[in-house]
């Protein structure tokens, strides 16, 4: 980092890693490894090694469709054509996302609890749930026609612990 860098405490916005810091600990230079380091310093890792092993699984799931929806992203962001934002949703996003809501509803009927992994939030509910959010945001998701889903993004967003926080974040459209 050079001396700008240094003093600007918003130079790793631009970094595009995520990157955590905590005085009292460490920085962490990539997003999944924060992810799951803040989910098992904050109980949302799963509550067994099969649990985390299932929240691992399902983080990856969203990971593989996220690189898809990526390129729905930055196809808006660089102001594409109406008609090849068309293309790119009926070619390549919409295909990828029947077999993801497929998988998901799935793990959500085997799961009885309305979560995606044991019977309390975990790492998994956050990241599909912002997720839905993000796919509502750009025309992508109805919540009735994916009503599981809904349900579990309503769960999450309503959780206790997270409740006051989702209500007053800022918006972002993914």
């Amino acid at each position: 980092m050079g001396q700008k860098e240094e003093n600007d405490p918003n130079a790793h916005y631009s970094d595009p890693n995520a990157h955590y810091s905590d005085p009292n600990e460490f920085e962490i230079p990539q997003s999944g490894a924060i992810n799951s380091y803040l989910a098992r310093k904050f109980g949302f890792a799963g509550k067994t090694a099969k649990d985390q092993a299932w929240v691992d699984a399902t983080t990856d799931l969203y990971k593989d469709f996220f690189e898809v929806f990526r390129k729905m992203i930055r196809a808006r962001r660089n102001k594409l054509p109406a008609d090849e934002l068309a293309k790119l949703t009926s070619e390549i996003l919409i295909p990828a996302r029947h077999p993801y809501f497929e998988i998901l509803n799935g793990i959500l009927e085997r799961n009885k609890s309305g979560y995606l992994v044991g019977d309390d939030i975990t790492l998994a509910d956050l990241a599909i749930s912002e997720n839905v959010d993000s796919l509502k945001n750009y025309g992508l998701f109805k919540a009735e026609e994916q009503p599981k889903l809904a349900a579990l993004r309503e769960k999450v967003y309503s959780h206790s612990a997270l409740k006051n926080y989702i209500a007053n974040r800022p918006f972002t459209e993914h």
